[in-house]
């Protein structure tokens, strides 16, 4: 009899009878085709700072179900304004020596439209964490997906005193970070 019972389970999952088992797939950041651009305003100009060095990794099912947190590290040192004093003193504001990586943590992401998600984790810059909830795009091709979107963040939520020049010029407290990012599927 549990010979009987053996066969008819592994033939109703041969003929496609029994759902197949969702198994996780395995996703890479890929920094050659990604960047993160964070845009801030001083009272003379705004600009714009860009980094390409993301790293990251994604285990998820077809529906988009982390089987673990997924992070996403962003050097520090590899943040680029185009003005070195400023980048200099930016890497001071985020103690860059002793902090070297901004990470970002996903811990659950929920499908909001067609193509639409919003991706609920934590941002820790220095030794602050802070819970951030942030609206992607997303859009998928034949071994990778795109993830497209922006955050709004200022530098008193990690309690990040922001650069100066002269101690007179101080950047804005207000900064919208905006990402372009390629994860290729591992096989």
């Amino acid at each position: 009899m549990r010979r009987l019972i053996a066969f008819v389970f592994l033939f109703a999952g041969l003929c496609g009878a029994c759902p197949p088992f969702a198994e996780p797939a395995a996703y890479e950041l890929d920094g050659d085709h990604s960047v993160l651009s964070f845009h801030a305003k001083t009272p003379l100009h705004p600009f714009t700072g860009v980094t390409h060095a993301l790293q990251g990794r994604l285990d998820a099912d077809e529906k988009l179900v982390l089987s673990q947190p997924a992070e996403i590290l962003i050097p520090v040192a590899t943040l680029d304004t185009g003005n070195k004093n400023r980048d200099k003193e930016m890497r001071r504001m985020f103690e860059a020596d002793r902090y070297p990586g901004i990470l970002f943590t996903a811990r659950k992401i929920v499908e909001t439209a067609p193509g639409r998600y919003r991706i609920e984790g934590s941002l820790r810059i220095r030794d602050i964490e802070q819970e951030i909830t942030m609206d992607v795009e997303a859009r998928e091709y034949p071994g990778f997906v795109e993830v497209s979107g922006s955050v709004p963040l200022t530098t008193t939520m990690f309690k990040l005193k922001p650069p100066s020049v002269l101690g007179l010029i101080r950047v804005n407290e207000n900064v919208s970070v905006t990402f372009q990012t390629r994860w290729n599927l591992q096989q």
